[in-house]
């Protein structure tokens, strides 16, 4: 009997010395390209550091680079809490697409920074991307020449059609807040697909004390509303509605307040994406990123918006393809 236990304590420490080897050897795998891509977490809320995420993934399959992830930090419109990609992206999946490593390993020799203006970023054509391809590390900071916010249907189908479908398929939100959702929808007694779902937003103010962007009428609003099937599922927790909206908004159900900003924001994101039809409010990257969440395109904004043309002149937060259903 001694023998046994010998033994198999044996085979026990070789088991973890080989793990532990492994996964040495996993890391260093990991990081074989010797490039790489950092970023600052856009300094926009959410959905901005989603568009970030989407196109550093497609940029990161592309260029062959491994992603680095950046500090933790607060996230704007989400209160207090110090949060990483980590705490609220799946990593497994974008693992499975591209290299990932908390920090780099050394301290790079070159370091270039991309721009990326309002309109086409100039540095993903391919040209650029050649003409940069060996500088250690591209990093992203977070400001108006070099931030990454855009759609990523507008810039990266012109390198290949696999990217939109790398991205659909790698970043995605941790699976503890799906299935938040799903208890959340019990409890409110609603199914997936039999009910409809809104997203109306008040935008701040710019600069000069305008609104960014006005609320589309909310008599028109309110007719939107009057058209959605019952039951209906309105998220507008910042928003202000007037008399029309509220009698028309009156009966509909409202997500629960949970612990924090951030399972909010997520949870009510993908509790709308589960309804039959889906409308939002026009160029919210909160809307956009709901719709591109669902398994097919039924969705529309408040008013006309053409959903699959980009604009040279826009970051084109109101463009999701078809193609990203496919």
């Amino acid at each position: 009997m001694d023998y046994v236990v010998i033994f198999l304590l044996i085979l026990l420490f070789f088991g973890i010395i080989s793990a532990f080897c492994g996964s040495i050897h996993n890391y260093f795998t990991n990081i074989k390209s010797n490039n790489f891509i950092t970023f600052d977490i856009d300094c926009g809320g959410l959905n901005n550091i989603r568009l970030q995420l989407e196109l550093l993934v497609g940029l990161a399959w592309l260029s062959g680079r491994t992603l680095v992830l950046p500090k933790k930090r607060t996230w704007a419109h989400l209160g207090p809490d110090i949060l990483g990609i980590e705490d609220v992206f799946d990593l497994n999946k974008l693992r499975k697409h591209i290299r990932i490593i908390d920090q780099l390993p050394y301290k790079p020799l070159q370091t270039h920074a991309p721009t990326w203006g309002a309109a086409v970023s100039a540095f993903l054509d391919p040209k650029e991307l050649e003409k940069h391809r060996n500088e250690h590390v591209w990093h992203f900071y977070c400001n108006h020449d070099n931030r990454l916010m855009a759609a990523a249907e507008c810039y990266f189908s012109k390198f290949d059609p696999e990217v939109l479908k790398i991205i659909r398929k790698s970043v995605d939100f941790r699976p503890k807040f799906y299935t938040q959702a799903k208890t959340d929808l019990d409890k409110l007694g609603l199914k997936p697909g039999q009910f409809d779902a809104i997203h109306i937003r008040n935008w701040e103010n710019g600069a000069d004390g305008k609104p960014q962007q006005p609320l589309v009428n909310q008599e028109s609003v309110a007719s939107k509303i009057a058209k959605l099937r019952k039951p209906l599922l309105m998220l507008n927790r910042d928003v202000t509605t007037g008399k029309d909206l509220n009698e028309s908004l009156r009966d509909s159900f409202k997500p629960p307040k949970r612990e924090s900003e951030l399972e909010n924001a997520v949870v009510d994101m993908i509790m709308a994406s589960k309804a039959g039809h889906f409308v939002g409010t026009p160029a919210s990257t909160y809307s956009t990123g709901i719709m591109s969440l669902r398994e097919e395109p039924d969705f529309d904004f408040l008013g006309n918006v053409d959903t699959s043309t980009c604009k040279e002149d826009s970051w084109n937060f109101h463009v999701i393809k078809p193609e990203r259903f496919n």
